[in-house]
């Protein structure tokens, strides 16, 4: 017999799940639950666009994010089933389509609303239409039980997805479900009190774990459909690169080759099946004209970046007080330069999608964090009329950002177009992936800052020079100045500390690197550029990190609340290693992370981690807490390891050899603590934790050294 690992994993563990899951639904099931919204499913009830109520009573959720790992298959159906009195184990979820149902409010600035997983904004967001949903739905069967029963409503309860009246009646959701969703629907139905919850708060088992434990769950990656072939792509290897010329007869020759699409500046191998599709893609020789970046390298990038700080002053994005006089006035100043690299994704699932283009109707099948831009990258790539266009969503194996681009939407349009009623699932293979990604921007900033007699900062300045991922959407004029400048200076023109004079200015960088959100976006440089000098000003002026946080965060008290948490829990000042400490506010939330490190003969080696969040109320504590611990160890990884280099104009490495990622045997513990009860508004979770860690890892280095490192990754200054 054949054991694959997925067949080991569910042999060895299968005995041990405690709650079953259905098997996700296969591709094709998927195609016919994916219809507009309010037409039934399947003989279910439809409540509306976000849950149906089945003849059994079980309840399907309609997910509108995608799950990426950060638990929202199982906090947003949380919030249904609380509003609803059902157990979570009858309930459903299925990823909802493409369509303007589920589009939700995205970004701070304007009614932007958009079917897009990002920015930690899922529960953030969701939660009030999940939570209404659920309400609605339940005043509605309530209302049928009691017509039928003929007594007033107020004098029946909900419970164990059942319908309770006097004299121990009882009726299933299922049994009025049709009943129920004919009636008018309340207006302003009442939401549970925090003080009735009974599953939010709590940690049940997580909904998606038992399919990815068994095997059974589909990534995007397990799409299989009837009559599939399979594809890959080369594309360009330095950016701004065209194709010149191919002669597809090596990979025409190898059998099982259906067909080579020849694009401006890519190329797909048709094929039976992946590996063969490989193989003949290995076989070509390409002609590629380089473009007009073919001398990019590493040195050019870093060059540009500091010849650009020393051309411009840059746009001043904040200025509280004058920042030259307090620096005439300070008893001690500090200038430093910080260099960020680009950073990669590395998602372990590499970039797919399968599609299917019939006739008048295009279906794309994807791991994407954007609904929305797949839709129409779908009715660009193949002609089909949008209204004829569907996109149905997958797990993901991992996203970070990098799913919410579309390019492999499109390239699966154009390749499948020429394959009429023949299913294709394009792979990328890991070199691709790798050197075709859109990436976290490098940033290099100068500061200026200095103290008082006292030890006390009184001025920070800094310069930051990058480039604004706003731009691949707006004109450079537009993206550089108002809200949408927001992506390159979030988290620093927030600066918490209570200083005298506050100065942030920002150049913008001509760089051709493709660039695009990475997991925190702007918070996950400026994070450093803040905290990382915040404790240089400390220790010029002889104080401690933490305790001269707190002077300077009086009127922050979120922050000195975790920040508190944090070094209490970490042992701050006691017995132990180096540590050094950073607390930053994202997405709503604010995380203080404390690391512990040990530095010997240059070999750098962290011990521990404590991050302490507030995130406002809690729908599910564990996943929070995994969520923290992901997001550390994510950023732990990017900070020691990660870092691209840049030769012949294209990304230099191509696998994990070239830019390794943490290794289990490397991970040190990670003791995360959540603030309760703070605040009423609900923050985001999945990357708030990626900020702090690398500020605080630098501090802790300083502190174990004595020396500032003021440019990543690690591993170019220790062995890690």
């Amino acid at each position: 017999m054949t054991l694959t690992r997925r067949a080991l994993l569910g042999q060895g563990l299968g005995l041990c799940l405690l709650v079953a899951l259905p098997a996700a639904a296969s591709p094709a099931a998927d195609a016919r639950e994916d219809r507009p919204p309010g037409e039934p499913v399947d003989e279910e009830v439809p409540f509306g666009a976000w849950l149906r109520v089945a003849p059994d009573g079980a309840v399907t959720v309609m997910l509108a994010a995608t799950e990426l790992g950060q638990g929202v298959m199982t906090a947003l159906p949380m919030l249904v089933a609380e509003e609803l009195d059902i157990p979570l184990d009858r309930v459903r979820v299925r990823f909802a389509p493409a369509a303007r149902a589920y589009r939700f409010s995205f970004g701070e600035e304007g009614p932007i609303r958009m079917q897009l997983t990002g920015g930690s904004r899922s529960v953030a967001q969701l939660s009030e239409p999940m939570r209404r949903a659920g309400a609605t739905a339940r005043a509605l069967l309530v209302a049928a039980a009691a017509r039928r029963w003929g007594l007033p409503a107020g004098r029946l309860h909900t419970a164990e997805g059942a319908v309770h009246g006097p004299g121990g009646r009882r009726l299933g959701y299922g049994e009025l479900a049709a009943e129920a969703a004919a009636l008018p629907v309340p207006r302003g139905v009442r939401l549970k009190p925090p003080s009735r919850w009974k599953l939010l708060g709590t940690s049940p088992p997580r909904l998606d774990t038992p399919a990815k434990v068994l095997g059974t769950a589909v990534f995007g990656i397990d799409a299989r459909l009837p009559d599939q072939l399979a594809a890959t792509v080369r594309a360009a290897p330095s950016f701004g690169g065209r194709l010149r010329a191919l002669d597809p007869a090596p990979a025409l020759a190898v059998p099982g080759v259906e067909d080579v699409v020849v694009e401006d500046t890519w190329f797909a191998v048709v094929a039976r099946d992946t590996w063969t599709a490989f193989r003949a893609a290995r076989a070509l020789r390409p002609d590629w004209e380089p473009g007009p970046h073919a001398g990019l390298d590493t040195k050019t990038v870093e060059d540009h970046l500091a010849a650009r700080l020393d051309a411009d002053r840059g746009f001043r994005v904040r200025g509280d007080g004058d920042l030259d006089r307090a620096l005439a006035r300070a008893a001690r100043t500090l200038e430093a330069e910080y260099r960020l690299p680009y950073l990669h994704h590395a998602t372990l699932e590499p970039m797919n999608a399968t599609a299917l283009v019939d006739g008048d109707r295009a279906e794309v099948w994807v791991p994407t964090q954007n609904q929305q831009q797949s839709l129409t990258a779908l009715h660009r790539a193949t002609g089909v009329p949008r209204s004829r266009c569907r996109v149905h969503t997958t797990l993901a194996g991992g996203g970070f950002g990098r799913r919410a681009e579309v390019d492999v939407v499109e390239q699966v349009g154009r390749v499948t177009r020429r394959f009429p009623g023949r299913p294709v699932a394009l792979v990328w293979t890991r070199e691709e992936d790798f050197t075709h990604g859109f990436y976290r921007p490098a940033v290099t900033a100068r500061l200026r800052g200095g103290v008082d007699a006292s030890g006390r900062p009184i001025a920070y300045g800094v310069h930051l020079c990058g480039t604004n991922i706003a731009e691949r959407y707006v004109p450079p004029a537009l993206a550089n100045r108002g809200p949408f400048l927001n992506f390159v200076v979030e988290g620093l023109a927030e600066l918490p500390y209570a200083l005298g004079a506050v100065e942030v200015r920002f150049t913008r960088a001509e760089l051709p690197v493709p660039v695009g959100s990475w997991r925190s976006v702007g918070n996950s440089h400026n994070a450093v550029f803040k905290e990382c000098f915040i404790d240089e000003l400390l220790a010029l002026g002889g104080r401690d990190p933490v305790e001269g946080r707190l002077e300077l965060l009086r009127d922050a008290p979120d922050h000195a609340r975790v920040l508190r948490l944090a070094a209490e829990t970490a042992g701050w000042g006691g017995p132990g290693g180096a540590r050094g400490v950073a607390v930053h506010a994202s997405f709503g939330s604010v995380v203080a992370t404390v690391v512990e490190v040990s530095v010997e003969d240059d070999r750098l080696r962290v011990e521990r981690i404590t991050a302490a969040a507030d995130c406002g109320p809690v729908v599910h504590p564990d996943i929070v807490r995994q969520q923290v611990e992901g997001g550390s160890l994510f950023a732990l990884s990017a900070a020691l390891h990660g870092g691209l280099e840049f030769r012949d104009g294209g990304v230099a490495q191509d696998n994990f050899h070239a830019y390794p990622v943490l290794r289990l045997a490397r991970a040190p513990a990670v003791d995360v603590r959540l603030v309760r009860g703070s605040r009423r508004s609900r923050g985001g979770v999945g990357e708030i934790a990626v900020p702090p860690l690398a500020p605080a890892l630098l501090n802790a280095v300083r502190a174990a050294t004595g020396r500032a490192v003021r440019s990543l990754p690690l591993s170019r200054h220790f062995t890690v």
